[in-house]
Parts: structure tokens; C-alpha cells; sequence
């Protein structure tokens, strides 16, 4: 027997790190039964590093100075952000860590490399903009636009999240998204307001296909997201902003933190708070209330 475990960390000493990653690393994201997008994305995320030469040396060679140029030429190559060359990084990380944990490796040579300071993305459109986006998402040559955008704005939904709505999830005046349809991995149970359970309801009854339990056919929509917002003639505005816009909104109206925190379906107000950002108008206000004696 230990023989055997000889041969076998032997063989594992003389992987490349793509034959590591290939034939232990993957194999084992894949036994932890995480969800299928999840895992799609981190498959996705490794292959594109594999790309790379140096993926070609051995595993027990490499070093963080190998790693850095792995980094360096995704960042240049393909223009990344610093938040995704940290994505990037954070892979490398794991799969180094597994390395340890199967004692082929007694150090994370990744841990030697910084990750890029990030700024936090602080972007939330004004009511007038909503207005200005909607109305080019109603007359968008796409006809889901205008009902997802809405979603999205009024429930702070994520995309894949609405992209991947179900008939069978919309009742009464919620929707209800089972664990494996959540990103914190909880059934999550969403509340729509009368506006908003109006339009979804009202575009169901309209588009229903007996034949699919969907909601959407669409499959991608951020380009005609894109085109509205360019025709609205908005600046700076992803997808992604709408839920940090409905947070923000909500704050501002004096909805308390925990239930903006439930609302979105974070495991902490943390993280929530990274979300919301008080407009200069709105602090300006605030401010004045204060009304201190002189």
C-alpha cells in the first residue's frame, strides 16, 4: 500500500501544472457539488489560464515570479480589469492550495504576488436616468428588455437570476428561488411591489409558451442593455448597477440596512454595505437636517 502511495506522489511530482490542474484540480471542483454555473465559471476561468505557456513547467518549478508573468499576460492580452485579474489570481491560489493539501507542495508561491487594489464600483443612476433607460428598453427591438430591466430595478435581482426565472417561481406577489438558484445558496423568497407584479404578470399572461416553464427566451441581453443606455444617452451604467440603484434608493429612504441586507440576500450587512452609496444631493440633505444652533 504505501508503495503505491509512493508511485502515486511521485507521479503527482512530475505533473506540468496543466497535467495538475487537468487531472486533479478539476476532477475535485467537480466532486464538491457546487452548482453548475459556478462550476462552469471556474472551469471557464482555469482553461483561459492554461492557455499559457508556462503552464507547460512543472508544477514543483513554478514560482511567484512565473506566476506573475501568467497574470501579466491575461492583463495585457486581454485587457482585464484589476478586479478580474484578481479573479484570475484567486484561481491560482486554489490550485496551488490543493497542491499543499496533497503534499506535493509545501508553499503557495501565489501568495508572493499582491493582489490589485480595487476601487469599488459606486455607480447609481438618478430617477431621471431610470426614467430615460426605460423608455429606450420599451422600444428596444428586443421585447424582453423593457420587463428584465424593470425586475432588475425593482427587485435588485441579479441577471442570471432573472434570465433563469421561472413561471413556477412567480406566486402571488413573490417570487421564490430555491438554494441552488441563489448565489448565498439559501431559498431566497423576493417580494415584488404592485408595479412590478403587474408588468411580470401581465407579460406572462402575454408570452406564455405552455411547452417551457421560463419565463425569458432571451439568452443574452446585455447588448440591447447596452443600446438603450447609449440611445438614453447615460453614461457609465452596466447591468450590475441596477441592484446597486435599487439598494441605494432603498437607503435613502430610510429602509432599514437589515432589510436591504435581506432584500438583496447577502449572509452580511458587510457586504451590503458595499453596495449602497449616498448621492452628493442626497448627503447635502442629510446634512441640512442636522440644523445645529449658531
Amino acid at each position: 500500500m504505501n508503495h503505491i502511495k509512493s508511485k502515486y506522489f511521485q507521479t503527482l511530482t512530475n505533473m506540468t501544472l496543466k497535467e495538475y490542474v487537468l487531472q486533479e484540480f478539476i476532477p475535485y471542483q467537480k466532486s464538491k457539488g457546487q452548482k453548475k454555473e459556478n462550476l462552469n465559471k471556474t472551469i471557464r476561468t482555469i482553461e483561459i489560464i492554461l492557455e499559457n505557456p508556462l503552464c507547460d513547467k512543472l508544477l514543483i518549478d513554478l514560482n511567484a515570479n512565473h506566476i506573475e508573468m501568467i497574470l501579466n499576460s491575461l492583463k495585457s492580452e486581454r485587457h482585464l480589469s484589476k478586479a478580474t485579474i484578481n479573479r484570475y489570481r484567486s484561481a491560482l491560489l486554489a490550485i496551488f492550495n490543493h497542491a499543499i493539501r496533497a503534499r506535493v507542495l509545501d508553499f503557495n508561491p501565489v501568495v508572493l504576488v499582491k493582489r490589485h487594489a480595487e476601487r469599488p464600483r459606486k455607480r447609481v443612476l438618478t430617477i431621471q436616468e431610470i426614467e430615460d433607460i426605460l423608455y429606450y428598453c420599451k422600444h428596444s427591438h428586443n421585447k424582453e428588455l423593457y420587463t428584465i430591466v424593470m425586475i432588475a430595478i425593482n427587485t435588485g435581482m441579479r441577471l442570471n437570476e432573472i434570465m433563469n426565472l421561472k413561471k413556477s417561481e412567480v406566486k402571488g406577489n413573490k417570487i421564490y428561488l430555491s438554494a441552488d438558484r441563489h448565489k448565498s445558496g439559501y431559498q431566497t423568497i423576493i417580494p415584488l411591489n404592485t408595479t412590478i407584479n403587474s408588468v411580470l404578470k401581465g407579460f406572462i399572461r402575454q408570452n406564455s409558451d405552455d411547452s417551457t416553464d421560463r419565463v425569458f427566451k432571451t439568452k443574452f441581453i446585455k447588448r440591447a442593455f447596452r443600446t438603450a443606455v447609449k440611445r438614453a444617452e447615460v453614461e457609465d451604467c452596466r447591468f450590475h448597477d441596477l441592484r446597486r440603484t435599487f439598494a441605494t434608493h432603498l437607503m435613502e429612504k430610510n429602509t432599514p440596512l437589515y432589510v436591504i441586507k435581506t432584500l438583496l440576500g447577502h449572509s452580511s450587512i458587510a457586504i451590503t454595505e458595499h453596495y449602497l452609496h449616498c448621492s452628493e444631493n442626497k448627503s447635502i440633505q442629510y446634512v441640512e437636517k442636522l440644523n445645529l444652533p449658531v
